[in-house]
């Protein structure tokens, strides 16, 4: 595909995913400057908080973080991961790592069998769902959801592509729940003008999907839906509190992708050196957030709640070996692998 025609989007996407925890909010193209000399998330953490609430605990070391992977880490179950009463369970997606869209090919029977009954897509417009429920009539005609695929870009048409074939062979039915791409388009190059930060425009993009979904779950009221959608919108927005404003119970599941720097009352857990001390580096596992502190996201613009109650991390190797090589690309070499379909 030609990704120069979309040069808008992709900064976009860019500074709206994880990558905008690597580089200055409000500044999307600086991002390539400052990939690979960026601190460690950590850097932007305070060691010491001024006071600790009673009865938390303090994770500040990567013998604490792996103290607690030891404790706390099972061995990786899908469908034990997604039993549940929520009626919908984030899942965050790294959009340019092929191998974690493999891995989730190859588990699709088991979110069904955990009680999953649809899996919903941030890169299908809602005016798209037409175009999934075809695919899904004959998965060996992949032309109705091409031209969604090769808009989204990130390199990953094929393994997107693997993915949606198995969760139709699993009987999930797949959901557009995204808006307007063509909008978002609109949307960012006035918000850049403004001054938007990075959180803001997640927020008013939370906002459009929230919407959508709240419209979709109110036509299925029997629906238990894993959403796919890009991480920055579990651990920076507000969707999943507008949707339980709104009576949707959340989840949300994230892999471990070297950029986990878990703030518990503004300590930090390093899941991926805490999982490494532990030995742990070459076992899938899971891993639930601590729930005895204020579970935080923090980047360089400050601290950000994550509004999901029920949050796990997945450990899958492959999954962190690869988005670790994608980080010590180069700016070019970054750009030329997502343009490859």
């Amino acid at each position: 595909m030609d990704v120069s025609s979309h040069t808008d989007r992709m900064r976009r996407a860019l500074s709206l995913s994880l990558f905008f925890l690597l580089a200055t909010p409000g500044a999307p193209p600086a991002l390539w400057s400052q990939w690979e000399d960026a601190p460690p998330i950590s850097a932007f953490v305070p060691t010491r908080p001024a006071a600790r609430p009673p009865e938390t605990t303090v994770y500040d070391s990567v013998a604490a973080g792996s103290l607690y992977v030891q404790t706390h880490a099972q061995a990786l179950d899908w469908r034990k991961l997604f039993e549940g009463t929520e009626r919908l369970v984030y899942l965050g997606d790294i959009h340019w790592v092929k191998s974690q869209k493999t891995e989730l090919a190859s588990h699709m029977g088991e979110l069904r069998d955990a009680g999953i009954t649809h899996f919903g897509l941030e890169m299908f417009e809602t005016d798209e769902q037409a175009s999934l429920d075809r695919y899904c009539e004959n998965t060996a005609d992949a032309r109705a959801v091409n031209p969604a695929l090769e808009r989204w870009g990130w390199g990953v048409k094929e393994d997107l592509l693997g993915m949606l074939k198995a969760a139709c062979a699993a009987k999930l039915k797949l959901v557009a729940l995204n808006y307007s791409f063509t909008e978002q388009d609109e949307e960012y190059r006035r918000e850049v003008a403004a001054r938007i930060s990075d959180v803001d425009r997640i927020k008013n993009m939370d906002r459009r999907m929230a919407e959508n979904i709240v419209a979709f779950m109110g036509r299925n009221p029997g629906a238990r839906v894993v959403y796919f959608v890009g991480k920055a919108h579990i651990t920076h927005g507000e969707q999943a509190a507008m949707l339980r404003k709104a009576g949707i119970s959340t989840a949300a599941r994230l892999f471990v992708d070297g950029v986990d720097g878990l703030s518990v009352n503004r300590h930090v857990l390093n899941l991926e050196s805490g999982i490494r001390s532990a030995g742990m580096d070459r076992t899938r596992i899971s891993l639930p957030a601590p729930k005895d502190g204020a579970f935080m996201w923090s980047d360089r613009s400050g601290h950000h709640s994550v509004s999901t109650a029920d949050v796990h991390y997945i450990y899958v190797p492959e999954v962190l070996a690869e988005a670790e090589e994608r980080r010590k690309m180069s700016a070019r070499e970054f750009q030329d692998s997502v343009k490859l379909n």
